[in-house]
C-alpha cells in the first residue's frame, strides 16, 4: 500500500459569495452579464489551474446563455468594465491559428479560490473605468 492519502472527490461547483453579490458593481450588471460570468466561472478548473487561460468565445457565450452574439459581446464588455473579468489574450479570426479570447477572473487569486474584493477595493471603485487622456488617435 502506498503512503499517500487519497482526498475525497468533490463535485465541481460555482461559488457566488454574498459579499460579491451585495456590491454595487454586481447589482448594476444585466442578467445576461451575470449569466456569462457564471459560465466563465464554470470553466475555471480550480486553484492553480487555468485562471488567465479561460477560453470563452462570444458565439459560445450566446449559445450557452440563449442570447444573440451581440448581446453576449455586450455582456462580456460589461463584465470587463465592472472589473469582474480581464482579457489576458485577445482572440481573432485574422490569425493563422484562430483562437478565442482568454479571460482571467479578477476575484480569484493564484493562492486561494476566491477573495472578494481584491486589495480592499470598495464597490464604488469597480464601476465603469474612465478613459485615459493620452489618446494616440
Amino acid at each position: 500500500m502506498s503512503s499517500r492519502k487519497r482526498t475525497a472527490h468533490v463535485e465541481r461547483h460555482v461559488r457566488l459569495y454574498h459579499r460579491m453579490m451585495k456590491t454595487a458593481a454586481w447589482r448594476s450588471l444585466s442578467c445576461h452579464a451575470r449569466c456569462i460570468y457564471i459560465e466563465i466561472e464554470r470553466r475555471y478548473g480550480g486553484p492553480g489551474s487555468n485562471n488567465g487561460k479561460i477560453h470563452y468565445p462570444v458565439r459560445e457565450a450566446g449559445t450557452d446563455c440563449n442570447i444573440s452574439k451581440t448581446t453576449a459581446a455586450n455582456g462580456l464588455l460589461e463584465l470587463q468594465e465592472r472589473g469582474f473579468i480581464r482579457i489576458e489574450r485577445r482572440g481573432a479570426f485574422s490569425l493563422k491559428t484562430r483562437h478565442a479570447t482568454e479571460f482571467r477572473l479578477t476575484a480569484i487569486t493564484a493562492t486561494s479560490h476566491t477573495i472578494w474584493p481584491l486589495k480592499n477595493t470598495s464597490a464604488g471603485s469597480r464601476g465603469a473605468r474612465t478613459p485615459s487622456k493620452n489618446k494616440t488617435r
